[in-house]
């Protein structure tokens, strides 16, 4: 039976499950606790609390597990930026793990592990560049896109976000003009949960600098600020999640079948987040 291939998959927990699952269909007799024992373990369910993210690999565990699971040079290393990546607190330590990870795959040669797609949702600039070029007189000019832009950036930024963009296929030339490949991107979902941290933290300091110019009436008449608060089932907070998908959509494609020419871009944020813990009757 083929062994697993470490180097395709993007979270240990997977990788833990399918190894088990590998193990088992060579030996049937292969089980849990045999495997805690391996870890010198007398918990047979150090593996399955694993794998469900009930516990965490710490540090101290993570060569013992290494050698358990058989690991050695490359695969035990790729093993341990898993582990990284997966217990990295959201933000910028775990776009610093991802990082490191996909550096380690290209310098395997593995599959690709979508790092220009990552490297598009970590700054709002990347998706402002391409959004611009859907206006009628736009010019593919590093130093007019500098200058376009609010807030500006640097033309050595523009120049790059235009590579980039070009490189992923997301703009390409249609005779004489350098226009979007396709009016919605989409990304895998491991790209998406962890890249996106830099564009919506960028959107959102940018939304606190337009607020400071509304409160000072330079720019009430473009701008939009849109919030409520709900009481709600906590049952049904996926549900509201997908309405909030549902709507984005709904905005999406009123606005590509507007007619006439493109002469300005807007930065559209749709935000929920709990602001509450779970408030039951309190137990006697």
């Amino acid at each position: 039976m083929d062994e697993l291939d470490i180097f395709t998959y993007t979270d240990f927990r997977d990788y833990l499950r399918d190894w088990y699952r590998k193990r088992k269909e060579r030996n049937p007799r292969f089980s849990h606790r045999m495997f805690a024992r391996r870890l010198s373990s007398s918990d047979p369910s150090v593996l399955t609390n694993l794998i469900s993210g009930r516990r965490r690999l710490t540090e101290s565990r993570l060569g013992p597990f290494i050698t358990a699971l058989g690991l050695e040079g490359a695969p035990a290393e790729y093993f341990r930026l898993l582990v990284r990546l997966g217990q990295s607190e959201p933000g910028e330590d775990r776009e610093r793990a991802w990082a490191a990870l996909a550096q380690f795959r290209i310098h395997r040669d593995g599959p690709s592990v979508d790092r220009d797609q990552f490297c598009y949702l970590s700054s709002w600039h990347y998706a402002a560049v391409r959004t611009l070029a859907e206006c009628e007189h736009f010019r593919p000019d590093p130093a007019w896109i500098a200058e376009s832009l609010r807030p500006r950036i640097e033309v050595e930024q523009a120049a790059e976000a235009l590579t980039l963009l070009e490189r992923l296929g997301y703009l390409v030339w249609r005779g004489e003009r350098l226009l979007p490949a396709d009016p919605v991107l989409h990304s895998s979902e491991i790209v998406g949960r962890l890249g996106s941290y830099g564009y919506h933290r960028d959107s959102h300091r940018i939304a606190g600098d337009v607020m400071h110019r509304l409160l000072q009436r330079q720019v009430a008449d473009e701008t939009a600020f849109i919030g409520f608060t709900l009481a709600i089932p906590e049952h049904r907070l996926a549900e509201l999640r997908t309405l909030l998908w549902e709507a984005q959509l709904q905005v999406l494609h009123r606005c590509e079948a507007w007619e006439g020419p493109r002469d300005r871009i807007a930065q559209v944020c749709i935000q929920m987040f709990p602001l509450s813990t779970s408030i039951h009757a309190d137990e006697e």
